[in-house]
Order: C-alpha cells, then structure tokens, then sequence
C-alpha cells in the first residue's frame, strides 16, 4: 500500500518545479542537490519517472516504496525515523539500540547504506560495497605477498637468528664492587628449592643467581641509574 505523501513539502516543491517545465538537471541545480539525489527521494515514496509527462508519477499500488530496499530491514527502519522534515539522528541512534550515531553509522555502512548529505539521510547503495569488498581482498592479498616475504626473509637469516635465540636466553649477570658482607635473608622453602636447583643445573653460584635477580629487579623499577653506580 503507499503512503500518501501530500504533506511532504520537498516532494511537492520537486514536483512544483516539474510542473512549470523545468528539466531534472535544472531542479537540481535550483536546490543546490544532486540529480541522483532528486530520483533517490522519489522513489523512495513509490514515485517512478514518466518520460512522456517529464514528471514523476506514483507507481501502482502494487509496486513497493522503496525499489531496492527491503522494508523490513533494521536499516531501513532507520531509513524511515529519519525520513522526516526535522530528523533526529542521535534519538534514531538511542531508540534502534545503538550506543553512538558512529555505531549506527557502521551498522548501516555494512548493510549498503551510506549518508548522503542531500538526503540528510541514509542511502542503499550496494555498488559501494561491493567496491570496498574488492578492496579488501586486494590489500589481503598484500598482505600475504609481504608475509611470504617476510618468511623468505627469516629463512635466508635462520643462522643469525638461532643465534641471537641462544643469546637471549643465556643469563645475564652483574658484577657488583664492594666487599662481601654477610645478609641474613629468610626464604621459603620453595624459593630456596629453586635456587638450589637452579644452581646445580646451571653451575651458577646462588649469589649470583640473587644478585642478578636484584639487578634486573632495580632495572626494571626505576633504579637503573643507581645500579650503574655499584655494578661494573
């Protein structure tokens, strides 16, 4: 069933400036719009062009409102709340269940509708998708020419890089000056379990094992500088 659109008064100017036999792309330029803009805004209220009347006239009352767009469609609810005079963008945005007009925004965008400032609306424009699809899959694409050649790489450096691997894994001690003192520490008994283990299986002195683990502990927690003072 269509919806009667007398009190549209955009509509009714469209149709005003048809009436006095003026051309689509004048109309256009006299609302300072798009043509496609024009079209888009009249069939969206079930009008078709006639080429004969060089007007647009209502459709039959078995055509749809909207061409291309499914009327059921969460978009294109959104499409109808601000198909209005005074739209509201940010009520739309809250009463659909969006958190934010830019959550709206990307919903619509994935379901083919981009904003068209002419319209203050939303437009279907499924062309537009399809381009970013094609987009997509070529920066993909890219993506895994630059990751083989990542790969190739590595591969030409596996030497280096075992390496460096074996590097980083060796333990890095500090030599601090001073003479020796005695400092009763009192650990628990998993603690001590460990650096006795670790001290075995390593040939690494507890001492060094405590003072490397206080070193990298100053290191770490903004004590860099003075550590630089006592270690050579």
């Amino acid at each position: 069933m269509l919806v009667n659109y007398k009190d549209d008064e955009k509509l009714q100017s469209y149709l005003a400036s048809f009436a006095e036999g003026l051309s689509r792309e004048e109309i256009a330029d006299k609302h300072n719009v798009q043509w496609k803009s024009i079209d888009m805004y009249f069939r969206r209220r079930g009008y078709k062009w006639d080429n004969e009347l060089h007007t647009y006239v209502v459709k039959e009352e078995s055509s749809s409102i909207v061409e291309t767009v499914p009327l059921n469609t969460k978009a294109a609810q959104i499409v109808r709340l601000l198909d209005v005079k005074h739209p509201n963008i940010r009520q739309t945005a809250n009463k659909m269940g969006f958190e934010s007009i830019d959550s709206m925004g990307d919903y619509m965008k994935s379901n083919g509708y981009f904003w068209n400032d002419d319209l203050n609306n939303y437009e279907f424009q499924p062309e537009l998708v399809e381009k970013k699809q094609v987009t997509s899959f070529n920066q993909t694409s890219e993506y895994v020419q630059d990751e083989r050649a990542f790969l190739n790489l590595l591969m030409q450096h596996k030497d280096r890089l075992l390496d460096l691997l074996a590097t980083e894994q060796q333990l890095n001690t500090y030599r601090f000056r001073g003479n020796k003192v005695n400092k009763t520490l009192t650990l628990t008994s998993g603690a001590v379990t460990l650096l006795e283990d670790y001290n075995k299986e390593f040939n690494i002195t507890q001492r060094q094992i405590v003072e490397s683990a206080l070193a990298e502990f100053f290191e770490r927690h903004g004590y860099s500088n003075q550590l630089k003072t006592v270690t050579i």
